[in-house]
């Protein structure tokens, strides 16, 4: 009896909604650096569905704007594995622009790093609160402020994958985007943990 394993299934957390992400994006106020940088930090993280700890850990050499992509190396991924992914016109000309604020901010504070996501005074976020980073306690925030149930990096996370699925992306394919090493892991992801635990 000690070797057999009983999966129960587990309440599925739901992914964020489009209606509730656009209105957060309009509250903020971009005209400060920190609603500014939320707002590209969460935009970011609902076009290439990255880890709230990747994001936090992006620095320039990350983006290659002449081919439009996403480079995170295996060092800051859970999974330690390279992963390149697509970046659209708009998200590259918001992050030219963040960097450009940014090298403002570091020289005003003679901070030396080349973090894409700082703090108010140039230090990088994923150094700013712990055991998190800046965007996700601002998140919390945010949510709490404007009473939005279900906007956090995992909620953006899970959006990102079903838009792929909606699009008609193979299940693999996204996978791959997570930067999954199970399939399974994706599946709950996108809602599918009863199926797949049925057909194994």
């Amino acid at each position: 009896m000690k070797s057999i394993k009983i999966k129960v299934d587990t309440p599925l957390k739901e992914a964020a909604t489009e209606k509730e992400l656009s209105l957060l994006i309009s509250l903020l106020d971009k005209s400060t650096f920190s609603g500014f940088r939320d707002s590209i930090a969460i935009l970011l993280l609902y076009k290439t569905g990255i880890r709230i700890k990747s994001l936090g850990l992006l620095r320039e050499k990350n983006i290659d704007f002449e081919s439009k992509t996403l480079i995170l190396p295996g060092e800051i991924m859970k999974s330690h594995c390279t992963l390149m992914l697509p970046l659209d016109d708009d998200i590259c000309a918001l992050l030219k622009e963040l960097i450009s604020v940014n090298n403002d901010i570091r020289k005003e504070h003679r901070q030396k790093n080349d973090y894409i996501f700082v703090s108010n005074v140039g230090i990088p976020i994923s150094n700013s609160v712990s055991p998190s980073n800046l965007i996700s306690k601002n998140l919390w925030m945010y949510s709490k402020r404007w009473g939005l149930k279900n906007v956090n990096p995992h909620s953006i996370r899970r959006l990102y994958g079903q838009n792929l699925l909606k699009r008609g992306a193979d299940v693999n394919l996204i996978s791959h985007a997570y930067g999954h090493s199970d399939l399974s892991t994706t599946s709950r992801y996108l809602g599918w943990i009863g199926y797949i635990y049925s057909c194994t």
